[in-house]
């Protein structure tokens, strides 16, 4: 953690604090307690010699010391250069001393590069803490350094000394993993045990949530089955284990694959078509407008060795099979491990039928009943609800029989054990014995397990309330789960069942009917798909009118509503909230549609089109937004409809799809205008304006100037001084690509202030962006390199990637034009492959900015292609610190 200062000696400062980007150093003595346990005499002594050593390199270069705490340093540098030249100074000198037998001084060092705010000599920012983390995963001697100061140095650190990439590591109180390096050379020592920090995981696989029973036999097999096909289905009844027996058998065999074990969960989609788009996001893989999902997520597993998990295949066939097909084709280090209740019959598939668990013999004696997986099972589950629970002589007779009769299936297993509190074994056995039999209307005959299955979900669906029964039934309509707040909405709304909503989830999860998981945005609860077709079943007989499924695609549409306008701020809230929604949003799509309910799917559209695009679903939104307005409009015109048409509009544009974008946004402010809509049509003007300056063969010559008279117009009669803003926005960008740069930047500049004022931080980040693009034409590129930067920091905070890519472009050929070609190059290629991967935009000039790649050719040769393959393989973070770093005094770098 950060120090402070304790020990009472002269502080050092021979300069002042450095500011802006900061390189933080923190050191700590190893050991430091054993020593002075084993050296009470002089330890104190040692610590000074410490101190003294280090503060002489210190000062050699210029680094600011923070404060001390015991044998701890907190230092901070102006230019990384200089503190890696401080700590390995530190460290030689520190090993070069003679110290007594014994009694040597070992000292860990840790540094890392990041934004902080400096108060009267201290620091406060949450890299400090970063930088402390790193430290104190070290080992006496060395000297970790995080990935922001590798790229910001890059392929040139400091007098022949060079880095050793150690990997991504969790770091304590941080989400994100960490890249750390050491420090190598300059008679540095090399070899030191593993840090002491756990090694990132490169996997989604869920921690498990209560010991895995049993299926020894069954993972070996699935290990035996992963080395000799590239395909594993992994196939069986609905509750037979498949889906955990797949999740354990990836964990155990995570290590086998560099880059990873990923888990796509399908059992919600219902589209095969979204199961490319699916894998792409588990991945990192958005979509990209000159390809579909299916061939971006094929191009990018061509180069990795990954194991995919897809779970719940079987409603997706025979499509998704050729998916499958195409991606093993595609990637040679590609493995996928299926579930599904029916194998994807595609040639080199394995397919393993996951069997029951055991169950035991009824006269086996009781110490030998426990090692059954089908017992073992039952007890477990039935100490989470009742920590007394024991299976002895007098009940031994009914565990068996329940398991026994529920043919050792999992899922039928844990539905009877969470009963024990209420009821006994043997009352359990005599209700699961007598009258469950199939519910509802009557089905095609099931095998024998489905039909097992499906009775222990409706013996327990049987002994619920009948409110509870009903509450059970309409929350099938949820797909992928829902928050507290939703299925009240949509499952009791103003308590028309007569019960509470929180006590009804919480009787659901607690006969484990309903499963609750924590997310970024609180508690969802989520069903099982094999239960969610039984209760889907019950829902169908007791609503055939399906007000529901309206409820639910209602309640999805204003939800959506709601975080349009949040989505874009600091906030992260909605962003996070409307991405756990995305299969409840896809099934309220898929509802109106079906349902031909043209304005429940106009208003989704309408209010979701700037979440598909920073999430980089355009072609998902495209399709969606094409479905919806071919269905029977309920009018000749309306506000929902014009609505839909701007987004249609967005999403083309963004596409760079000019006629298609044009067509919509022209269609909708014909329209706005028949209804008399002035704020929509304002709105459509702007985006026509912005467009044609992109795309001037969208408009007819001067077009634009009548265009932005009549938006200011309208703002000024509706008392929206926005408006106004939005037409100098988009006419700044018109001036620009007509030359007149003075104009425009003046323009651009009222228009940056207004939108930061107003916390959107997409419009600040798209004003900054363009002020950045218009100084760089004009020649200014100090102005260019402040303003992209800031356009850069706002996209960068809220995860817009698409938006991010641009204004780094043209960082980079500022750095390149500066002298700072290095960095520019490092840039142009991290920002390369976020073209690659999310279908960013380019321009046509005066747009587009020069290439960064060529510029720095010219001022360093080939090491220009090094430094943009270095940039290709930053993380957005360490992309951002190199930016922070452009355009920085040269003491500073």
């Amino acid at each position: 953690m950060p120090t402070k200062r304790v020990d009472g000696g002269p502080r050092r400062h021979q300069v002042k604090p450095p500011t802006g980007t900061v390189t933080f150093l923190f050191t700590d003595v190893e050991g430091s307690t054993r020593l002075a346990q084993r050296r009470p005499h002089d330890y104190e002594q040692l610590l000074d010699r410490h101190r003294s050593l280090l503060r002489q390199s210190l000062a050699r270069h210029s680094g600011y010391e923070v404060g001390t705490e015991g044998d701890s340093f907190f230092v901070a540098f102006a230019s990384p250069g200089e503190a890696l030249l401080a700590a390995a100074d530190g460290q030689r000198a520190l090993t070069a001393e003679d110290w007594p037998a014994g009694a040597d001084v070992a000292v860990r060092m840790g540094l890392h590069l990041g934004e902080a705010t400096e108060r009267d000599g201290d620091y406060v920012g949450v890299e400090i803490h970063r930088a402390a983390r790193i430290a104190a995963a070290g080992h006496g001697g060395q000297v970790l350094v995080s990935g922001a100061v590798v790229a910001v140095v890059g392929g040139s650190p400091p007098d022949d000394f060079g880095f050793r990439e150690l990997g991504e590591f969790g770091l304590k109180d941080f989400d994100a993993p960490t890249r750390i390096y050491q420090l190598t050379g300059g008679g540095l020592p090399t070899d030191f045990p593993p840090l002491r920090a756990p090694p990132a995981r490169l996997t989604n696989l869920p921690e498990r949530r209560s010991s895995f029973i049993g299926r020894r036999q069954e993972r070996a097999a699935v290990g035996r089955a992963l080395r000799a096909s590239r395909l594993v289905t992994l196939t069986g009844a609905g509750g037979s284990g498949k889906t955990s027996l797949a999740l354990e058998a990836a964990r155990e065999h995570l290590t086998d694959y560099a880059d990873g074990a990923w888990l796509a969960e399908c059992a919600a989609l219902r589209d095969p078509d979204y199961v490319a788009t699916t894998v792409g996001h588990v991945l990192g893989v958005a979509e990209d407008p000159n390809r579909s999902a299916r061939e971006a997520l094929a191009a990018y597993l061509s180069r990795r060795r990954v194991l995919l998990v897809l779970d719940n295949l079987e409603q997706l066939l025979p499509e998704v099979a050729l998916l499958v097909d195409d991606l093993l084709e595609a990637a040679t280090g590609l493995r996928v491990l299926a579930t599904s209740r029916q194998p994807l019959h595609l040639t080199g598939e394995q397919e393993l039928d996951v069997p029951p668990l055991d169950v035991p013999d009824a006269t086996a004696p009781v110490g030998k009943l426990a090692a059954a997986g089908a017992v073992r099972l039952f007890l477990e589950r039935a100490r989470s609800v009742d920590s007394q629970f024991v299976l002895t002589v007098a009940n031994r007779d009914a565990v068996v029989g329940i398991v026994r009769r529920l043919d050792g299936l999992p899922l039928a297993i844990e539905l009877a054990a969470a009963r024990v509190k209420l009821l006994s074994p043997t009352e359990i056995l005599n209700r699961l014995s007598h009258g469950s039999g199939e519910l509802g209307q009557p089905d095609a005959p099931r095998p024998g397990r489905q039909r097992t299955l499906r009775e222990a979900i409706g013996w327990s669906y049987r002994l619920l309330p009948a409110p509870e029964r009903e509450f059970f039934a309409r929350m099938s309509v949820f797909a992928g789960g829902c928050a507290l707040e939703s299925a009240d909405q949509i499952c009791n709304p103003d308590r028309e069942l007569s019960i509470d909503s929180l006590d009804a989830l919480g009787s659901l999860v607690d006969k484990s009917l309903l499963k609750r998981v924590e997310t970024a945005s609180g508690s969802r609860f989520v069903m099982l798909e094999t239960i969610r077709d039984f209760a889907r079943a019950e829902l169908e007989n007791m609503d055939p009118g399906g007000l529901t499924g309206a409820r639910h695609a209602r309640h999805m549409s204003a939800l959506a509503e709601a975080g349009a306008p949040e989505i874009t701020r600091v906030d992260g809230r909605w962003r996070k909230r409307l991405g756990e929604e995305l299969d409840n949003l896809r099934a309220a799509l898929a509802w109106a549609i079906d349902a031909q309910e043209a304005e429940t799917g106009m208003r989704l559209c309408a209010a979701l089109w700037r979440f598909w695009q920073m999430r980089a679903l355009l072609a998902e939104g495209r399709d969606w937004c094409d479905r919806v307005l071919a269905l029977p409009s309920p009018g000749p015109a309306s506000r929902v409809h014009a609505k839909a048409l701007l987004a249609a509009g967005s999403i083309a544009y963004w596409q760079r799809d000019w006629d298609h974008a044009n067509r919509f946004y022209r269609t909708a402010v014909t329209e706005a205008e028949s209804i008399g809509e002035e704020r929509l049509e304002a709105e459509g003007l702007v985006d026509l304006v912005f467009l044609i300056s992109m795309n001037p063969a969208s408009g007819q010559a001067d077009e634009w100037i009548e265009m932005v008279r009549r938006i200011k117009d309208l703002g000024e009669r509706l008392h929206e001084p926005m408006l106004a803003a939005h037409a100098d926005f988009a006419q700044a960008g018109q001036l620009m690509a007509s030359g007149e740069l003075g104009e425009a930047r003046a323009r651009i500049e009222s228009v940056r202030l207004i939108f930061e004022a107003s916390g959107d931080v997409f419009l600040a980040g798209s004003a900054n962006s363009i002020a950045g693009g218009i100084a760089f034409a004009a020649g200014d590129l100090e102005e260019s390199r402040i303003r992209t930067l800031a356009a850069a920091e706002y996209f960068h905070s809220i995860g817009d990637e698409i938006a991010l890519q641009m204004g780094l472009r043209t960082l980079a050929s500022v750095a390149s034009r500066i002298g700072e070609p290095a960095r520019g190059a490092r840039l142009e290629g991290f920002t390369a492959r976020l073209v690659a991967r999310t279908g960013g935009m380019r321009f046509s000039p005066p747009f587009e900015p020069e290439d960064a790649l060529e510029l720095a050719r010219g001022a360093i040769g080939s090491r220009a292609d090094e430094e943009w393959a270095r940039g290709e393989q930053m993380s957005r973070d360490e992309a951002m610190a190199v930016a922070r770093t452009i355009g920085q005094p040269e003491s500073q770098r």
